[in-house]
């Protein structure tokens, strides 16, 4: 059947603040959603990106399957860059498939700080390499063993089936050339719950790729520094309605915004400045922002005013239709920008590599 289910993953993207779960099935019209679910989880229960109760993890993800009915349970995951080393690296020209694998683990042994046997190493050739004759430009990419198999491991006692398993930011990408095909090169920020992505774009192959420990949890930490009282929820109220009350005024909060986004652009503008001041050619005209953090405006006014470039709200869901998914246009464009991580997951298919 063409376009059948067989093939077709569920996008899970298990953050910090939030686990999400995205359901794009394939039609004659394109790529539809039929489902798109968040759940909060407990402020408490990751620390430093990691999950401190995997079992109570599992049990919420496989409550939000059971009660949304989602049949399929062959899902696409990912985890943050700061759990992977990714990088671009120039290998002798080979049209054998051992001698390449041979000389990427040779390569890769130079970049792994820790004991080879102890990551999961995966490639993919990019092409010749234009700075260097008779070498191909190869994408490594290497993570822990055991934090790919903690996530698995997560998903599996949920009663799912993980096949997929992405960096975060390669799931941005996803949907970014799923939505803007005709753009070949660009930086993508996506700002998280605790951390911002970046990877630059350059004729539609990933260049490079950073990822500091900061995000919109920030903001609420901030807000309720500021009085005692203040629960986790009413900061996060908070922040996502940008209205205070009798404790902390809008001024307090203009504040902490400013304060908290000028942060995230100096780490933004120190990574840009390092790939530039190490790589020929131009600067990336356009950047695309993504994640909860990005609806945060004095985070793309700083943005502007400290990097040339044209800063662009990452429509996730500019080509996808969303009549079937239950909610509203308009809560629908309000949602675009925290859901590109599980959409980029949920085009995911199961002969990906």
């Amino acid at each position: 059947m063409l376009f059948g289910r067989r093939n077709q993953l569920i996008g899970l993207d298990i953050g910090t603040s939030s686990v999400k779960v995205a359901e794009v099935i394939d039609s004659p019209k394109g790529s539809i959603l039929k489902k798109f679910v968040k759940e909060k989880v407990p402020s408490d229960l990751f620390k430093d990106g990691e999950p401190q109760d995997p079992d109570y993890l599992s049990a919420i993800i496989k409550d939000v399957f059971q009660k949304n009915k989602i049949g399929n349970k062959n899902v696409a995951m990912s985890i943050g860059g700061y759990s992977a080393i990714v990088k671009l690296i120039n290998i002798p020209a080979s049209e054998d498939e051992e001698d390449i694998q041979r000389n990427v683990m040779e390569q890769a042994e130079h970049y792994i700080p820790f004991d080879i046997s102890e990551v999961n190493i995966d490639y993919q050739i990019m092409g010749e390499s234009e700075q260097t004759q008779n070498q191909l430009s190869v994408l490594l990419v290497a993570a822990k063993n055991d934090i790919i198999n903690k996530y698995a491991l997560i998903a599996q006692n949920a009663g799912l089936h993980p096949v997929v398993m992405d960096i975060d930011a390669f799931a941005v990408q996803n949907i970014f050339e799923y939505n803007e095909p005709d753009v070949e090169n660009a930086v993508l920020i996506n700002v998280g719950a605790s951390k911002i992505s970046l990877n630059i774009v350059d004729r539609r192959k990933s260049v490079f790729m950073r990822e500091v420990a900061m995000g919109a949890s920030q903001i609420t930490d901030e807000i309720m520094s500021l009085d005692s009282s203040l629960t986790f929820e009413d900061a996060e109220e908070m922040k996502l309605t940008f209205s205070g009350n009798e404790k902390v005024s809008t001024q307090d909060l203009e504040q902490i915004m400013s304060s908290v986004a000028s942060e995230w652009c100096t780490e933004i503008s120190r990574a840009l400045d390092f790939y530039y001041s190490n790589n020929q050619g131009g600067r990336v005209g356009k950047v695309y922002v993504s994640g909860g953090g990005s609806c945060v405006e004095k985070f793309k006014e700083e943005l502007a005013s400290v990097i040339d470039a044209e800063i662009i709200p990452l429509n996730s869901l500019q080509v996808i239709h969303t009549e079937k998914s239950g909610y509203s246009e308009e809560e629908m464009e309000a949602i675009a920008p925290e859901v590109c991580v599980a959409l980029g997951l949920g085009l995911r298919r199961m002969d990906d590599k």
